[in-house]
């Protein structure tokens, strides 16, 4: 946040950043979080089971593997992103899927 001349809080986008939009949740927003998350943010993979509202299956780029407790981080992020974009009010969950391995590593709930 910076101040503009009468000294208003205002604030500055990064050149090339995505809108965020909020409204009324529905499928289009879901698909936009999903496309928005696999195009800016570390997950390459990117699914909600059973065309779920409430739960998102992820795998990240390896080299986010640090630690179990930074995988967790991201979960949380990824849910807080996907209620503000989507406008979902419900609790959701983010699934950390290990890159490698068919098994879980992390997640989120928010």
């Amino acid at each position: 946040m910076r101040e503009d001349s009468v000294g208003q809080e205002t604030s500055s986008r990064a050149e090339g950043a995505d809108e965020v939009k909020i409204g009324s949740f529905s499928q289009e927003a879901k698909e936009a979080f999903q496309s928005w998350a696999l195009k800016n943010t570390a997950v390459r993979y990117f699914e909600y089971p059973n065309g779920s509202d409430t739960s998102i299956w992820v795998r990240l780029a390896p080299e986010k593997y640090t630690t179990k407790k930074d995988a967790e981080v991201i979960a949380l992020q990824l849910a807080r992103d996907y209620k503000t974009q989507t406008g979902y009010d419900g609790k959701v969950s983010v699934t950390i899927w290990h890159f490698e391995k068919n098994e879980e590593f992390a997640k989120g709930r928010l």
